[in-house]
This record gives structure tokens, sequence and C-alpha cells, in this order.
């Protein structure tokens, strides 16, 4: 393990964390009501139911220089090698392309999903072709064949190697990490810089002066503990202790970084089987929770209909209420379903569906209390119709003249015959 250097400093170029999400509002305490069995059979008369990353800018070739020992070509053709002689300038001879310096060091996130981005395309490319060839009906080479599959093994492997990194670095950027090995690391380091700013260090010529940052580096960069030891006891000599201890701690605290990074990357697969099989049982649980509510919202529903076939079942002859019966079923299916709709048609539907639903019991009020009048006027119709029909203006005359008359009764009869 290569001996520990100064902590880096966070990288501009890295991704954001994510903001942690904010605690929901608890629920409201839900109203409690009559079950709709319970008002169905009042009024039937039965008896009562889970930015865009950004992208990293593509670095800039170096600087090409020009070999030393060749002339540079004239930034301008020499005078009288212009168009008045009609000899175009001669072209400036083209610089031999120096490639690329291989990077040193390791790569930080923005690199790794840059090359990560270029293998994958580069092996969606070499499958492509290869697919063209296949698909062609034109014979294949077996060498050219081989070069084919070998090309896109390493691809796929640089390729896992790559989200692996990313991955690791992902890890190496997380809170968990930070708060764990980074934090101590950074704090143990700086509490060694401040320790060795504060001792005295006498150089060969017999000069005193305090100690600098770069002197505590320096100690902590040797890879050898006997020369850290010697360096430390030259610089501060009895105080030597103190700053070797430090070293000591800062070496145990960069050591537990190096094997949560390694452990990391070993487990990393089998935390990926993990975390594939938690999402499996949850989809499969989900999926189980709705077979279930399916299920009983089937069952409700049919109960219903035989419970009160008068509401919710088709009535014979009646094909136009049977029509907008229909109807409602189809537009509340669509309601619950998970159809994809405009936002707007699917809220003006659920408004229509609620509205529906209040009014309901209403209107099964009024119509009941429609029915009791009509059943009190039918009751009525046949008393009368029963009854037996009274004397006519015969008997009434003749019930009449037997009774004794007042002396006024008797000449308004007087008056009646005399006409």
């Amino acid at each position: 393990m290569p001996p520990p250097g100064p902590p880096s400093q966070p990288d501009p170029n890295a991704p954001p964390a994510d903001p942690s999400a904010s605690p929901s509002p608890p629920e409201p305490p839900k109203p409690t009501f009559r079950s709709l069995d319970d008002d169905l059979a009042e009024l039937s008369g039965e008896p009562p139911k889970p930015p865009e990353k950004p992208k990293a800018k593509p670095k800039a070739p170096p600087e090409e220089k020009p070999p030393e020992g060749e002339p540079k070509a004239p930034e301008t053709p020499p005078e009288g090698d212009d168009d008045y002689l009609g000899v175009p300038p001669k072209p400036k001879p083209k610089e031999p392309e120096t490639p690329p310096e291989e990077p040193t060091g390791p790569l930080k996130a923005p690199e790794l999903r840059a090359e990560y981005a270029k293998v994958k395309a580069r092996l969606k490319e070499v499958e492509t072709e290869l697919g063209t060839l296949k698909s062609g009906g034109k014979p294949i080479d077996e060498g050219e064949r081989k070069a084919y599959v070998t090309e896109i093994d390493g691809l796929k492997k640089q390729l896992e190697e790559a989200t692996t990194a990313i991955k690791s670095v992902a890890y190496e950027q997380s809170q968990e990490y930070k708060d764990k090995f980074e934090k101590p690391f950074v704090d143990a380091w700086n509490e060694g810089v401040q320790l060795i700013t504060g001792l005295n260090v006498q150089s060969e010529d017999g000069e005193v002066r305090k100690g600098t940052p770069e002197d505590f580096t320096a100690i902590m960069q040797q890879p050898d503990n006997e020369q850290a030891a010697t360096m430390a006891q030259e610089m501060f000599g009895p105080n030597a202790f103190y700053v070797l201890a430090q070293r000591r701690d800062i070496i145990k605290l960069h050591g537990a970084r190096v094997r949560a990074l390694d452990e990391f990357r070993a487990n990393l697969s089998e935390r990926e089987k993990a975390q594939i099989e938690s999402v499996q049982k949850q989809q499969q649980e989900v999926e189980a929770q709705r077979t279930q509510a399916t299920a009983l919202f089937k069952k409700f529903n049919e109960e219903a209909t035989q419970k009160y076939p008068q509401f919710f079942a088709p009535i014979d002859g009646d094909d136009e209420g049977n029509a907008l019966l229909e109807k409602g079923y189809r537009e509340a299916d669509l309601a619950f379903s998970g159809t994809e709709m405009p936002p707007e048609k699917r809220v003006r539907l659920h408004s229509a569906i609620r509205n529906r639903a209040a009014a309901f019991r209403r209107l099964v009020h009024q119509l009941s209390a429609k029915d009791s009048e009509i059943e009190a006027l039918k009751s009525e119709l046949e008393e009368i119709k029963g009854s037996t029909p009274g004397a006519g203006q015969e008997g009434r005359e003749k019930s009449e003249a037997n009774k004794r008359l007042s002396a006024d009764e008797e000449i308004e009869a007087a008056a009646r015959y005399d006409r």
C-alpha cells in the first residue's frame, strides 16, 4: 500500500450529491360514514356492508510543437509570390501528428464516464458490423470472425471494468464513505499539520524555524518507517515522537479507506444481486396485492348486483336504462384503471364519478319517496273504485219530501214547482 498523501480537494466536475428526500406530511384522518349496503338496505326496506448528470467536457488535445531543428514555415507568403503572378502560394507542409499522451494516475469520475461512453459506442459499432456481415449472406472469413469476437469480448471486459470503476467512484463520493473513512483521515492529517507548525526545526547551518505543512508531507510520504523516523529525529529532535505517533494514526486511517474500497469492489456483484432480488421481491408483492385487490373488487361488485338487482343489474324490457347502466360501468372502470389519458381528461372523469356517487343516495331517497306516494294514490283509487254509488236526483227528492220543511224551505219548494 503506497504511503498516504495529503487529502485531495473535492472534484469540481463531480456530480452533486442527491438532496435528501423531505419527509412526506402525515395523512389527515379519514372521515367515518355509513356503508353503501346500510343505506341501500334501508331504502329497499331490507334488513341492514419510486440531473442528468452534467457531462464532462472533453479535454483539448495537447498542443503540437514542431520538432526542433526544422525551420518553421513562413506565416505569410514571400513578396511577389501572390495572385498577381498567377502562382498560388505553396501549401504549408503538414506536420506529423503526435499521439496523445496516456493519462497517468487514477481517473476521475468525469473521465471514467467519458471512457465508458467511448467503449460502449465502439462495442455497439462492432456488434452492428458483425450483424451486417451475418445478415448480408456473405461468407465470413474464420479469421475475421475470430477477430470480431475477440474485439467484442475485450470491449465487454473494458465495459465491465469501467462500470465497476464508476460505481466505486460513486461509493467513494457517497455520504457514508465520507463520514466513516474520509472525514477521520482528513481531520487526522490537519491535526498533524497543526502539530508540526507549532514545533521548531533546526537546519544543518544552525538556523531555527517553525515547521511547515511541507515538512509534514515529506515525512508522511516516506515509504519506510525507519527513514521517516530518522527524518523526524533530525528535524524535530526529542519532539519527533509526537510527529511519528500522528503519522502512525494517519497510516491506519488510510489503510481503512483502502480496505473499504477494496471490499466494496469485491462485494459489488453480490450487492447488486441482492438489490435485484429485493426489487424483484417488491415487484412480486405489488403484483400479488394488485391481484388480490382485483379479485376483491370483482367479488364486491357481484355481491352488490345480486343483493340490489334493481340498481345494478339489467332489467328486461328497459333497453334505454340498461344502456345507461352499461355506460356508467364503462366510465367507472376507466376511471379506476391505469389507462393512459391526458391529465385534464382524467381529472374530469374523476370529478364526474365523484359527483354521481354523491348524488346516488339522494336519488334513491327521492325515488323511494315517489314510490311511496304512488302506492298511496293507488290505494286511495282502489278504495274509490270499490265503494257503492249514492242515491240519484229522484231518490234525493223522495228523501227530501219526507222531511219536515221550515216555512222558508216550503216557499222555496213552491217557487221551484211553479217554474
